[in-house]
């Protein structure tokens, strides 16, 4: 017949077993239990059903599995450093490695962490999603590559807070994506203007690329110092389009459009001089004019007109030697045509004057054929 387990343990408490005893038996205590060292009679456990009394306290669990194929890692419950002046915490340790895996500090903020059925909450005891955090002024996630493994240090944090949200890269000391409350993107500055505010030390670029085999393109738009430009960076060779920071716009192509406005008010100018039609014509005839194509075009489509160099050189209009303005040309087409209007307006005249002196020659002949 089995001796009573109560009777067992109260024996063992009063001294009548000694330490070395075994109980081959179950073990029930009706009642709670302390124990230690430092247990002292006539606890008061309130609520607790389990004190430990120790100034190192440790609960140790060990794995007796005795086969090759079993899990046998012992473990261990840790409460705070065991030297004066230590930290104060709890862990769960992997005894066996040695290794702490989860440590709570005393100093932990109310729900550091809580879990429920919707999910895991950090900072909050009312998680709304998987991982909510929840914290009074940014709530913040660092990513942090330690250098372990001979690999470089970098740390990335995302925050948020009433006026942002935010990715920082904390080695470099900068914040490479910002989105405002406003809903306007920053890449490379912490306080965006736009939509969309890209800011770079060089050449700030969007890249547009299509990743499909055969035919697939890739567009850049890139602007600096010198001008704002759109690339195919497939083909390669020089920008497509370029506006320059006084405005002026180059298209290594051709412009179809449907209507193409061109500001001519005067109000948008200066330094108005008129111009002598007679000397525009003359240089309009001296001005070499040709059929030609585009070496960049494949298809060699023709066009007609003079070049650049010769243009500048007869004129001396527009930025460079190298391009001729639209309006130029319609500027100059246009003087030479009221220049060859007038010049026709005056052969007109004098051809209605010589008219008049014909009419008078043939009528004085007819008088005289009369009078014989």
């Amino acid at each position: 017949m089995k001796r009573p387990t109560l009777v067992l343990l109260c024996l063992s408490l009063a001294g009548v077993l000694s330490a070395d005893d075994v109980i081959n038996d179950d073990l029930a205590v009706l009642g709670s239990l302390t124990l230690g060292f430092d247990a002292t009679p006539g606890q008061s456990f309130g609520f607790d059903t389990l004190i430990l009394n120790e100034n190192n306290l440790r609960i140790l669990f060990r794995d007796t599995s005795g086969a090759a194929s079993f899990p046998s890692t012992d473990w261990r419950l840790v409460c705070n450093d065991a030297n004066d002046g230590g930290a104060n915490y709890f862990v769960i340790e992997n005894a066996t490695a040695g290794r702490q895996l989860l440590r709570l500090d005393a100093s932990a903020r109310t729900n550091a962490v809580f879990a429920n059925a919707t999910g895991v909450g950090l900072g909050t005891d009312a998680p709304q999603t998987d991982l909510h955090i929840a914290s009074g002024n940014m709530p913040t996630i660092r990513l942090d590559q330690d250098g372990t493994g001979g690999i470089i240090r970098q740390s990335w944090e995302l925050g948020g807070n009433e006026r942002s949200f935010s990715l920082k890269n904390v080695t470099a000391a900068t914040t490479p994506l910002v989105v405002d409350d406003m809903g306007h993107l920053g890449l490379g500055t912490a306080t965006p203007a736009v939509d969309l505010h890209l800011v770079n030390g060089g050449a700030p670029a969007i890249r547009f690329e299509r990743d499909a085999a055969g035919t697939a393109q890739s567009w850049e738009l890139v602007g600096d110092d010198a001008s704002f430009r759109l690339q195919n960076i497939t083909l390669g060779g020089p920008a497509d389009l370029t506006v320059d920071p006084m405005g002026n716009l180059n298209v290594r192509g051709n412009v179809t459009a449907l209507n193409i406005m061109v500001p001519s008010d005067r109000n948008l100018k200066h330094a108005i001089e008129p111009v002598t039609g007679a000397l525009v014509l003359a240089r309009i005839r001296e001005l070499p004019v040709s059929t030609w194509a585009f070496r960049e075009d494949a298809q060699g489509i023709r066009h007609l007109g003079p070049m650049a160099q010769d243009f500048h050189a007869a004129f001396g209009l527009g930025v460079d030697d190298r391009h001729v303005s639209p309006l130029d040309l319609a500027g100059v087409a246009v003087a030479g045509v009221q220049e060859l209007e007038e010049q026709l307006r005056q052969k007109d005249a004098r051809i209605d004057e010589l008219q008049e002196r014909l009419d008078v020659l043939e009528a004085l002949v007819q008088d005289l054929a009369a009078r014989e």
